[in-house]
């Protein structure tokens, strides 16, 4: 019986793929990526009354040190029509508490009929002006979705309404009209009959 003979192409590929293997094993989890801090998505809340949403992020403690003290966020305005902090009402950057864990809470207040909102947070830091790594990003899902009214909100909206639907009513008027004059000659022919 003959023995088959590995080509030096194959035994690349399964040299690549041992250390591949190996690689994955030997490595941390944790090395892949840095933690630069984190969104409790469970401590995610929306005011049934004012349907703002509260979203905390906490930024980690190396972060901090190197002088990130403050976030940024970044938001689709088709969601969300404001973001504040919630404890100073400062537009942003805001800033995170002094002590550990560094914290902000964020209040984002939806758009009405947005059913889900996205969140970006970034680390500032404010003496360098710099903006560092996204901290937290992510979807919310709402519990409550502000609804959306469709009446006119002053007597100028009103006026422009009724200009701009004018022609839709003639054309009913004429309609309406050419109906009652088509059974107004269909009577008449069948009294001749």
């Amino acid at each position: 019986m003959k023995k088959k003979s590995i080509s030096l192409r194959q035994a690349l590929i399964v040299s690549a793929v041992a250390l591949t293997a190996l690689f994955a094993v030997v490595m941390p989890q944790n090395a892949f990526a840095a933690d630069y801090g984190s969104v409790n998505t469970n401590a995610i809340t929306q005011d049934p009354t004012t349907h703002t949403v509260t979203i905390p992020v906490t930024v980690s403690d190396d972060l901090y040190e190197e002088g990130y003290t403050s976030v940024t966020v970044t938001v689709d305005t088709d969601q969300v029509s404001n973001v504040v902090q919630v404890a100073n009402k400062v537009y942003g950057p805001f800033d995170l508490s002094e002590s550990s864990p560094h914290v902000a809470n964020l209040k984002y207040t939806p758009a009405a009929g947005v059913k889900a909102i996205s969140y970006s947070i970034n680390a500032y830091n404010p003496e360098t002006n710099t903006t560092g790594p996204v901290v937290a990003s992510g979807t919310y899902e709402l519990p409550y979705v502000i609804p959306v009214k469709a009446t006119a909100t002053s007597a100028k909206e009103l006026g422009k309404t009724g200009t701009d639907i004018a022609p839709y009513v003639a054309a009913v008027v004429l309609l309406a009209a050419a109906g009652a004059a088509s059974l107004v000659a269909m009577n008449r022919a069948k009294s001749t009959r």
